[in-house]
C-alpha cells in the first residue's frame, strides 16, 4: 500500500495534510493495493480501531487497484479509480444467515469529483456480478426523494448528464438470495432490466429522455419453466422555469399499454390494461396470497389550459369483467363499468 502527499510533509493514513505546493490542492493521497484483505484496506482508509474485529469477522475478500484522492481548498474532493477491484467478497450476518451474500468481482473505474452539493464525473463505471452502472455529467447530492415527489422538476433541474444501469436478475438472485420477493422453489434463469436517462433538448427547452426496458424473464418454478414478456417504458420530458411537460410517453407490454404527449398546458394519455394477465404473470414467480385482479380497462385523460390560469380536465374510462380481491375477500365485481368526468379549475401557478 502506498500513501503519498503533494509536499515533503508525510501524510497520515487517512490522507489529511494541510501543507501544499499548489494554489488549489490542500491535500493528496494515493492508495495502491494488490490482493490485500478488505479488512486491511479498511484499516488504511481510517476506520475506528474498535470496529476492526467486527469488519474482519463479517467481511472477507481481496482488493486490487489504485485510488487517488485530492482535496481542494474549497472542500471539493477529486477521486480517480484505476480499475479498483474487490474479488471474492463474502459478507456474513452472524444474527441472520439469510442475510449472507457474495460477489465474485466488483470494479470501479473512472473519475469523480465531490463538491458541497454536486457529484461531477467525466466518466465513471461501476460493476458487480449482477449489475453495471455508468455516469457522465453532473447530479445533485442534496436532492431528496420527498423533494422529487413534491415537484419532479427538482430532479430535472439538478441533473445534467447521462446515467445508465443494467441489472441481471439471475445473477442478482445468486449473489443476494432473498432480495427478490419470489415464491419458494423459484429460480430465475435469465432476464435483464436496463435503465437510461440522458439529455434530450426539445423546442428550445431543456429536455431529458427516460427509458426502461426488460427482456424476456425466464424462471424455473417447481417442475416447469415459465416466461414473462418484455416491458418497455419511454418518456421524453421537457422542463424549464419550474414547469415540466411530457412530450412523449410510451409503455408497451403484453398486459399494459399507454401512449401520451403534451405539457403542463395541454396533453393527453390513453391507457389500456389487462389486469387478469398482469396478475397471472406475477403469480408465476411471486407470492400474491389473498390478492387477485381480474378484467381489463381502458381510458383517456385530456387536459388543457383555457385562458390565463383556468384549465380543463376531461376523461373517460371503461372496465370489463372487473374483479378485485384483497385478503381473500372480493371487494369489487362488475361485468362492466363506464365513467367520464369534465372538470374545470383555476391553475395555482405551481408546477
Amino acid at each position: 500500500c502506498t500513501v503519498s502527499a503533494p509536499s515533503s510533509t508525510a501524510a497520515a493514513p487517512n490522507g489529511h495534510d494541510a501543507s501544499t505546493d499548489s494554489n488549489e490542492t490542500e491535500w493528496q493521497c494515493e492508495l495502491e493495493t494488490r490482493s490485500r484483505p478488505i479488512s486491511l484496506v479498511a484499516l488504511i482508509a481510517g476506520p475506528r480501531p474498535e470496529s476492526m474485529s467486527a469488519i474482519s469477522s463479517q467481511v472477507a475478500g481481496e482488493a486490487t487497484g489504485t485510488i487517488q484522492l485530492t482535496g481542494n481548498r474549497d472542500g471539493a474532493i477529486h477521486l480517480i479509480f484505476d480499475r479498483f477491484e474487490v474479488r471474492d467478497l463474502e459478507v456474513t450476518d452472524p444474527v441472520d444467515p439469510a442475510g449472507n451474500w457474495s460477489n465474485r468481482c466488483a470494479m470501479v473505474d473512472g473519475q469523480l469529483t465531490v463538491t458541497g452539493d454536486r457529484l461531477v464525473s467525466p466518466g465513471l463505471r461501476a460493476s458487480t456480478d449482477f449489475a453495471t452502472a455508468n455516469m457522465e455529467g453532473v447530479c445533485s447530492r442534496s436532492l431528496t426523494w420527498n423533494a422529487i415527489c413534491h415537484n419532479p422538476s427538482n430532479f430535472l433541474d439538478r441533473m445534467d448528464g447521462t446515467l445508465t444501469a443494467e441489472i441481471d436478475f439471475a445473477s442478482l438472485q445468486q449473489s443476494l438470495p432473498g432480495v427478490l420477493p419470489l415464491r419458494d422453489q423459484t429460480k430465475i434463469l435469465s432476464g435483464k432490466i436496463t435503465l437510461t436517462t440522458e439529455p434530450l433538448p426539445s423546442n428550445g427547452r431543456e429536455g431529458r429522455r427516460f427509458a426502461l426496458k426488460t427482456d424476456e424473464l425466464r424462471a424455473h418454478v417447481i417442475h416447469s419453466v415459465i416466461a414473462i414478456e418484455p416491458i418497455e417504458f419511454i418518456a421524453h420530458v421537457s422542463y424549464g422555469k419550474g414547469l415540466m411537460g411530457v412530450e412523449k410517453l410510451c409503455i408497451q407490454s403484453a398486459f399494459a399499454n399507454a401512449v401520451g404527449h403534451g405539457d403542463w398546458q395541454q396533453g393527453s394519455v390513453d391507457v389500456e390494461a389487462h389486469l387478469a394477465l398482469l396478475t397471472e404473470r406475477l403469480r408465476l414467480i411471486t407470492d400474491l396470497s389473498g390478492v387477485d385482479l381480474g378484467g381489463s380497462l381502458n381510458g383517456t385523460l385530456r387536459w388543457n389550459l383555457k385562458e390565463r390560469d383556468v384549465w380543463r380536465l376531461t376523461g373517460s374510462g371503461h372496465a370489463f369483467d372487473l374483479q378485485t380481491t384483497l385478503n381473500g375477500e372480493t371487494t369489487v365485481h362488475h361485468n362492466r363499468l363506464d365513467g367520464q368526468f369534465d372538470l374545470t379549475g383555476r391553475w395555482s401557478g405551481r408546477s
